[in-house]
């Protein structure tokens, strides 16, 4: 059985998390020059710690499978929260089904419940989200565009 709950970093940031949390970069991320520091989990930490960090997991028989992590904050130009995503990963051999679905809409229905008004989904272009998040009603409103900056020690 597939389990959905909201999590704190400090219960889910283990080696097995940290693991997948590589797995996942090596998939989506771009900039692979720029290093991404998994083991530095102190920044969510701090982002949980000042009350805006959104930590849902699914768990199968109480292993990780999948998360997705959202940063909530006051809308600057709307009434009410907006809650950005920041991750969302479901393993490959778990990628069936309604696993990343039903994660996700256990995450709106919390957002909903705390008063969020507006959420961004977001869509890496290695792997195309853009399907599940409309299939949950979200509207295409933009993109973003980014680069590495010359002079970063790593660029």
């Amino acid at each position: 059985m597939i389990n959905y709950e909201l999590e704190s970093i400090a219960h889910a940031a283990d080696e097995r998390s940290l693991k997948m949390l590589r797995e996942h970069q090596a998939e989506v991320a771009h900039f692979n020059e720029v290093p991404v520091d998994w083991s530095n989990i102190d920044r969510y930490r701090q982002i949980e710690a000042a009350g805006a960090l959104r930590l849902m997991v699914a768990r199968e028989n109480d292993e990780l499978i999948g998360y997705a992590v959202f940063i909530v904050a006051p809308a600057k130009q709307r009434a009410g929260k907006v809650a950005q995503c920041d991750l969302v990963y479901v393993r490959p051999d778990k990628r069936f089904g309604r696993v990343g679905v039903n994660m996700l809409k256990a995450m709106l229905e919390r957002l909903a419940a705390e008063g969020v008004t507006i959420v961004r989904g977001m869509s890496s272009t290695r792997v195309d989200t853009g399907p599940l998040w409309r299939w949950l009603g979200f509207e295409l409103t933009g993109m973003i565009y980014e680069r590495t900056l010359k002079g970063h020690p790593n660029a």
